[in-house]
């Protein structure tokens, strides 16, 4: 409160017994001045420091003994329900550097650098952000380290994530929202991105120094497949490509069924060949059709089967006219004999008897034991 005209003042050297009226002390009376016990100021408040001093200090030198209660001084913006009703702080010009606010939800903004250095040796963290629980959401350690129970990134579009060389160096790469069903990790121009688990690196992406060139991408530790879309792993491949020939050659270790055609488009040569061990070719088929059969064992028989043989007229399609069958019952010759060493048919034979134009027949029959030789 303001001190009134009919206020006593209590005055004196060695006597305190002396009283005298405000109004009477030669005192003049001025409601400019904040009463120590309290009181509302209607100006500003300017701490201004000499040439000698820095700095000036609003300081409250409570003392309270209790390593459990809180104590010192408080900053009242109750009076007023409105976010327009702040707390700043002004640098030089003007500028504001901090405000304290209330829109529903206590804020603190700071326009420009915000700088959070540790103390001393100080052991705890030296930046956190706590919800209303007390649960740590975010915190920076002294030594620099990160922790945040989540990350998101709300921009709509540019840049979200960068990574440096060195305070001020050259980008490496950068995590940014591509369009709106695409985001991007991309690696800048001759640097490379490797992913590292147990110390063992997992896979590694280079983008070549050269940007017309295209990056390499190489991945390490592999698992087998189980499923369609699954990556293969060098061994993998080599394990299945060893299950197949390839298209210039190679040797088959069994046997091949199915239900297919076997076709040659060579115009030259042998077409099929059966080569035992590689050395020679005892058996081939040539381009022109022709079949080549060179026996190991001169005396066995070059072909055997249990059906027929058929030999086509000249000009005969295979399902034509038949010159010659040697038939598992009997060989045929279709053709006329008019060469000393055609073979005969019985036709041919009995037409010649029948007529008196075929050849006289004289032999000398001889026996021996059981045995008749004719001759």
């Amino acid at each position: 409160m303001a001190i009134k005209p009919d206020d006593y003042l209590l005055v004196g050297r060695n006597n305190t017994s002396y009283q005298v009226k405000f109004s009477d002390s030669g005192i003049s009376q001025n409601d400019d001045y904040v009463m120590k016990t309290g009181d509302t100021m209607t100006g500003d408040l300017t701490l201004q420091t000499s040439d000698s001093e820095k700095f000036r200090r609003l300081k409250s030198s409570r003392y309270m003994n209790s390593p459990t209660e809180s104590f010192g001084l408080i900053l009242d913006l109750t009076d007023a329900n409105t976010y327009h009703h702040n707390f700043k702080i002004l640098t030089r010009t003007d500028r504001e550097a901090l405000i304290l606010y209330d829109d529903g939800t206590p804020r603190f903004k700071v326009n420009g650098a915000l700088t959070v250095k540790g103390y001393g040796d100080q052991a705890s963290d030296i930046f956190n952000v706590f919800d209303k629980d007390d649960n740590k959401l975010f915190n920076i350690s002294k030594s620099g380290n990160i922790y945040s129970k989540s990350i998101r990134f709300n921009k709509d579009d540019g840049e979200y994530l960068k990574f440096y060389s060195s305070a001020g160096g050259t980008e490496i790469c950068r995590f940014y929202r591509f369009n709106s069903s695409e985001t991007r990790w991309e690696v800048k121009t001759g640097n490379t991105f490797k992913y590292v688990a147990n110390s063992q690196q997992a896979f590694k992406i280079t983008a070549p120094s050269d940007s017309s060139s295209s990056p390499t991408v190489k991945l390490h530790f592999l698992s087998d497949p189980s499923a369609d879309g699954d990556a293969v792993n060098l061994k993998y491949l080599n394990d299945q490509m060893g299950l197949y020939l390839p298209l210039s050659g190679g040797r088959l270790t069994g046997n091949v069924y199915g239900a297919m055609q076997f076709k040659s488009t060579r115009n030259t040569g042998n077409c099929f060949e059966v080569k035992p061990d590689d050395v020679t070719v005892r058996c081939a088929l040539t381009n022109e059709g022709r079949i080549d059969i060179t026996m190991a064992t001169r005396t066995n028989a070059a072909i055997r089967t249990i059906g027929s043989i058929n030999v086509k007229a000249n000009n005969q399609s295979i399902g034509g006219n038949n010159s010659f069958i040697a038939h598992q019952d009997y060989v045929r010759n279709y053709t006329s004999i008019s060469h000393n060493k055609d073979c005969a048919t019985k036709e041919y034979v009995d037409n010649k008897v029948a007529s008196g134009t075929g050849p006289t027949l004289e032999y000398t029959i001889t026996k021996s034991g059981s045995t008749y030789y004719i001759s």
